[in-house]
């Protein structure tokens, strides 16, 4: 008896990740299946991938679209690769595994405090966990004990990004 390929679908944004997932799996007898609502998304000009298919992140349900490609193409399973595509599929598990199996996720309530930055550190500093002094931008008080303990230089991180993206660096030139 002959084992049947399996099908995965891939769902995620990040070029690079979905590269390196299809580069990691290649040869190990999989199908693969790219859901994105990046068009610009490298990974769709990979070798190892059957199909992309695109979704409208603001428009279209990822649940959804999910389903009709896991039926239409019988995929056996789900597995997200950025961060909010895993979020979602984690919150609708439930339904979807009804329809192929899918990766294991966090909680999408613990999920949100670990991908948002001031989140995470209020946690961890609330449970008495070390982390990175920080100060909100709408917190001078708070700014400026960090100043007075820390000192310059600084970085001023965006609460949600990753990679290094959008991270500036506050010197006491950069305040002048």
């Amino acid at each position: 008896m002959e084992n049947k390929i399996q099908n995965i679908l891939l769902i995620g944004y990040d070029s690079n990740i979905g590269l390196g997932v299809l580069s990691c799996l290649r040869n190990q007898g999989y199908d693969f299946f790219l859901l994105t609502h990046n068009t610009r998304n490298a990974a769709k000009y990979s070798r190892f991938l059957k199909k992309t298919f695109y979704y409208h992140a603001e428009q279209d349900s990822l649940k959804d679209k999910i389903i009709s490609i896991v039926k239409e193409y019988a995929i056996d399973f789900i597995m997200p690769y950025d961060e909010l595509e895993i979020r979602d599929v984690t919150l609708h598990k439930e339904e979807l595994t009804k329809y192929a199996a899918c990766v294991l996720g966090t909680d999408p309530v613990n999920f949100d405090i670990g991908i948002h930055k001031l989140h995470l550190a209020k946690f961890l500093t609330a449970k008495g966990i070390p982390c990175p002094p920080f100060a909100t931008l709408d917190n001078i008080e708070q700014q400026e004990q960090l100043i007075k303990e820390v000192g310059f230089p600084l970085l001023l991180k965006p609460v949600r990004m990753a990679s290094g993206r959008m991270i500036h660096f506050i010197s006491m030139t950069t305040i002048k």
